[in-house]
């Protein structure tokens, strides 16, 4: 319940659409949570049973809402670029909805100027 209250709070606006927030306002409102983040979705990678890792959709899912800051000026510890790495890792997942989620998150993280060096690294191989 307290993760939908903040779901709302964070990403409504009071109307039927969501709004843009960007991953520096995110974490400058809650800048605790970018090293907890990290710190879980490294741990999730480790982790052998990793598709059954609780915090893992949930912070997969408030990733998926941020948006990168256009403006170069914010604090670079604040950004999602360093959430790319290990969420594309789950984007390589045998679960359908573990891959489904990492991708729509990777798409939202990465900012224009990056995709085309993120499509043109290697292919992810998706198990069987």
């Amino acid at each position: 319940m307290l993760y939908t209250i903040l779901m709302t709070r964070m990403f409504n606006n009071g109307h039927n659409y969501t709004r843009q927030t960007t991953d520096v306002t995110f974490f400058t409102i809650a800048p605790n949570l970018h090293p907890y983040f990290k710190m879980e979705l490294e741990r999730a990678v480790r982790e052998e049973k990793s598709l059954y890792y609780p915090t893992l959709y949930p912070i997969l899912i408030v990733l998926q809402r941020l948006t990168p800051c256009s403006i170069n000026s914010g604090d670079p510890s604040l950004s999602v670029t360093c959430f790319v790495e290990p969420v594309t890792h789950f984007a390589q997942s045998g679960v359908e909805k573990t891959r489904k989620l990492a991708a729509e998150t990777v798409a939202s993280i990465l900012a224009t100027s990056q995709v085309r060096e993120f499509l043109m690294a290697e292919p992810l191989i998706i198990p069987r």
